[in-house]
């Protein structure tokens, strides 16, 4: 019999190598020379398997004191479930990354009141708009062409402009940096602050085969906006009326009407279960069949807690994203102050989209996720379920100190992940900073502040027993 940090440290070696070193240098075997669809891969890669430590994290808070049956599994079926979990996760990581390649044969009309196809594979009958401001670093989308077109291309963007007065602005679509489309009055006939859908033919001559370039600008006082919102699928078609992540807002569709079901729609539509067999493979790889059965049946009860806790943070994010305009303005005070010691900045408080920090002519929105208030929203449901499973073993004074506490080391930690955002993109590459960096050092910040602080607050708040 061995106990669960016992067992956890047998295999904690093997799992880093693997989540970190191996997976990593196969997908750059695998991928091609592009850095940012590498670097999206392998960022994609590692988020999954971190998950999944991450519940492995929580079930050791639950169990660590338990005694377990542990059987190390054969290395034949070790390499095995890897093998197999690494596939599928290769496969979700090409979904979610290379859309250009794959949405690139027709553009057709889009019906708004289809159903959407969410996160977690459920079906609404409406979806919320999310608006992404446009200025004259304008926004990117590249188009892969297989070869010349001989017609125009016709683009479909869901967009519009708000301003206390009429439109002021000069919009320009500019392709492959040189041809230009002047689109201001187009623009000018729509109304103030309401989203609208408006069509733009691209001549033929300014396309060419292989990757085309296309970039929105906007250049002026009225605040020019493209909507961002989820890939659709209405059982013929796999349609985007957004952006997939944030920067990328036109609009592809790829008609599949008159063929058969493509791998790519295939996992498109079954993604979720794609993304459960590669943690359950995961799983298998580390502990094995038996083990895992073991901690089932014995303490299928604490698991299934997990379970409904998560399901709990999910709702309990929503709400308080809602609430994130204020964070959003401290956040924005204190990048601008701390970085301004020692750096030219420039810095906007008065957007009502949220402030706009800026540095050697790199700008940055806070906006939701920039306030920190997912962050914090996870911090808080991490820091309840780590209370539960140690209420025994904690001086109960000290809960409301460590919750103060690590609200604001929580909130530290998303205004370090800006400015090493801003610095990459100010010196380094933007391109890098508002892709791969900017989806993913979120997460990888708030995984390791939150394992340390659950560590120290297990070594310094330990509720003392019989003078121990």
């Amino acid at each position: 019999m061995q106990s669960f940090l016992s067992v956890l440290r047998n295999r904690i070696v093997f799992a880093l190598i693997t989540i970190l070193i191996i997976f990593p240098l196969t997908i750059l075997l695998l991928s091609s020379n592009n850095i940012e669809y590498y670097l999206n891969v392998i960022f994609y890669t590692q988020k999954i398997f971190l998950i999944a430590s991450l519940f492995i994290f929580l079930s050791f808070i639950t169990l660590k004191e338990k005694q377990i049956d542990y059987k190390m599994p054969d290395i034949d079926d070790t390499v095995a479930y890897i093998v197999i979990s690494f596939v599928l996760i290769a496969t979700l990581a090409t979904l979610h990354t290379n859309f250009d390649t794959v949405l690139k044969m027709e553009i057709l009309s889009i019906d708004r009141n289809i159903a959407w196809l969410g996160f977690g594979g459920f079906l609404a009958d409406s979806f919320d708009l999310d608006r992404i401001f446009i200025d004259s670093n304008g926004i990117k989308k590249i188009i892969e062409l297989e070869s010349s077109p001989n017609a125009p291309l016709t683009l479909r963007l869901h967009t519009g402009w708000e301003s206390p007065r009429e439109f002021n602005s000069t919009v320009l679509l500019v392709i492959n940096r040189e041809y230009r489309l002047d689109l201001s009055n187009t623009y000018a006939n729509l109304n103030n602050s309401e989203p609208s859908w408006i069509d733009v033919v691209i001549p033929a001559h300014a396309l060419k085969a292989g990757e085309n370039i296309v970039e929105l600008k906007s250049y002026g006082p009225s605040n020019v906006f493209l909507t961002s919102q989820w890939v659709y699928h209405d059982g013929k078609t796999l349609r985007t009326d957004g952006s997939y992540y944030g920067e990328e807002a036109l609009i592809y569709l790829r008609d599949s009407s008159n063929h058969p079901p493509s791998l790519f729609q295939l996992a498109f539509n079954y993604q979720t279960l794609i993304k459960l067999l590669a943690i359950g493979f995961l799983l298998l790889a580390l502990f094995g069949k038996d083990t895992l059965m073991s901690v089932c049946s014995q303490y299928g009860g604490h698991l299934l807690i997990l379970l409904i806790l998560s399901i709990l943070a999910v709702n309990g994010v929503l709400f308080i994203q809602s609430q994130w305009e204020h964070l959003s303005a401290l956040t924005g005070r204190i990048l601008s102050y701390s970085l301004g010691s020692f750096l030219t900045v420039y810095a906007n408080f008065d957007n009502q989209e949220g402030p706009v920090i800026g540095v050697n002519n790199f700008y940055i929105r806070l906006y939701k996720s920039c306030s920190g208030i997912e962050s914090i929203a996870v911090f808080i449901t991490l820091f309840f379920v780590m209370i539960f499973f140690n209420w025994h073993a904690i001086n109960k004074k000290l809960i409301p100190f460590l919750f103060i506490l690590g609200i604001m080391g929580t909130f530290l930690v998303n205004v370090l992940r800006l400015a090493c955002l801003i610095f990459l993109g100010a010196f380094v590459s933007e391109d890098l900073a508002v892709g791969a960096f900017h989806t993913n050092l979120g997460w990888i910040f708030m995984l390791v502040y939150f394992t340390c602080f659950n560590e120290l607050t297990l070594i310094f708040a330990r509720r003392k027993t019989n003078g121990s």
